[in-house]
């Protein structure tokens, strides 16, 4: 299952949606409405990468898959891509009156809290940088 989702994460139509909601939407559509109001391409990026980041946070909050494991490999993206999409979100919640992406919501909030390097240092990840790299 975990597998599954990494290999989502790497397909072109999710690099293509992740960049999309991160780098385009909110120059696209600066003014927040309700995600299914937006324009068909706009909207097919932003439910491709609310919808996978919303199955996560089921995973986490019912336990099946530890919170450490998400947060540690996208818990920074989790929290930007939430913070373009939180107006949109928001705004589809009122239209419609449902919590839609609330799982979303809260692995966003949980990524605020713990960091990759959070993670990382309790994992106690090791690095091995190249030997000839002149750092200051």
């Amino acid at each position: 299952m975990i597998f599954e989702g990494f290999r989502e994460t790497r397909s072109p139509e999710f690099l293509d949606a992740i960049e999309y909601v991160l780098y385009h939407l909110r120059d696209e559509h600066p003014t927040a409405i309700p995600f299914l109001d937006l324009p068909d391409v706009a909207k097919a990026h932003v439910r491709r990468v609310g919808l996978f980041y919303d199955d996560l946070g089921k995973l986490v909050a019912f336990g099946v898959v530890d919170k450490d494991t998400i947060l540690g490999a996208y818990g920074r993206t989790i929290h930007r891509a939430w913070k373009v999409l939180a107006p949109y979100v928001y705004q589809e919640r009122e239209a419609r009156q449902r919590l839609a992406m609330i799982y979303f919501e809260d692995i966003a909030e949980r990524a605020l809290r713990t960091t990759p390097e959070d993670v990382h240092r309790r994992l106690g990840l090791r690095r091995l940088p190249p030997e000839d790299l002149d750092l200051p």
